[in-house]
């Protein structure tokens, strides 16, 4: 019998959607690539893997081998998508993805599982044997990790997976999982982050003009049903750059901004979805600057809690 929850959960609650889970692709400006999918496949054995990936060649639409098990997922549910990292000299990448437990919901956690060989050609095998997790970090389960790049002690920018628990974002070493950093409570369940754009559209790294992230945007769930929203600064204690600024309406899990990181960073909009409204916010200062209805949607129905806005040029 086929799963009913392959690529996410379906709520059983009236007016309310379940999780959806998307994947993850290496293809680049010098051509297509492998597409990565990573899916729940729940197994009839007691200590079999409960999660899955399988890797589709891009070319040929063929799927390259069988879905590889990911260590560790026994129990487990993706209900978020996965990330991978830029590649490396060889080719490698790594792919990161929140999963959650069926029996204890609190229990979330980030997994990390090698991809060896050019991620970008059929021969590169996903070595689901090799996969790791943090333990139980309580993770945001509808909240994805993002790749964000901070200098290391020695002052060379290095990968972190930045990731929405509650109450704090935290920030993990992509090469090893160990905890780098964690902001101070921010409120509830923390959602996606989003950082600002380099102009050629890729998210600062160690090897484009600008190398870190000067900011990490997020939001996060308050009392009240409403959305807090947060400027970090990408340092080492995670200081606000700004106050938080709360929007009504629960949050969906994820924000974007049309913000470009450049040397001499401009003042952009921030787009957050809640289950409310659509809000457009100044990334100054957090402070609003329109918003989508001028009155209040309806949760589950018009609303947006679980449509994460996409900005593209003047459009959103």
């Amino acid at each position: 019998m086929a799963d009913l929850d392959v690529f996410g959960t379906r709520s059983m609650v009236a007016g309310e959607n379940g999780a959806s889970v998307s994947f993850s692709d290496t293809s680049g400006a010098t051509g297509l690539g492998q597409l990565f999918a990573v899916h729940n496949d729940d197994d009839t054995a007691a200590t079999a893997p409960d999660i899955e990936i399988a890797q589709i060649d891009e070319t040929t639409a063929a799927r390259v081998r069988a879905d590889v098990d990911v260590a560790g997922t026994d129990g487990f549910t993706i209900e978020s998508s996965p990330v991978a990292t830029g590649p490396a000299a060889d080719g490698s990448r790594v792919l990161f993805f929140v999963a959650r437990s069926a029996t204890d919901p609190t229990d979330a956690r980030l997994f990390r599982v090698p991809v060896t060989g050019d991620a970008a050609t059929s021969a590169s095998v996903v070595n689901g044997a090799g996969a790791t997790n943090t333990g139980d970090i309580d993770a945001t389960p509808l909240a994805s990790p993002v790749i964000v790049f901070r200098n290391d002690p020695m002052g060379q920018p290095a990968a972190r997976v930045a990731v929405g628990t509650n109450p704090t974002l935290r920030l993990f070493a992509a090469a090893n999982l160990a905890l780098v950093d964690q902001s101070a409570g921010l409120g509830g369940p923390v959602q996606t982050p989003s950082v600002p754009i380099q102009p050629n559209g890729m998210t600062p790294n160690s090897a484009g003009p600008v190398t870190t992230a000067p900011f990490i945007y997020v939001a996060s769930a308050v009392a009240g049903n409403d959305s807090a929203v947060h400027k970090l600064n990408n340092n080492a204690t995670f200081t606000p750059a700004t106050p938080s600024r709360t929007v009504n309406g629960a949050p969906a899990p994820a924000l974007s901004t049309d913000q470009e990181t450049e040397p001499g960073i401009a003042e952009a909009k921030l787009f957050v979805t809640t289950g409310e409204n659509l809000y457009f916010l100044s990334t100054a200062n957090l402070g609003e600057a329109g918003t989508f209805s001028p009155t209040t949607l309806a949760p589950g129905t018009t609303g947006f809690q679980q449509t994460t806005a996409a900005a593209s040029g003047d459009f959103v």
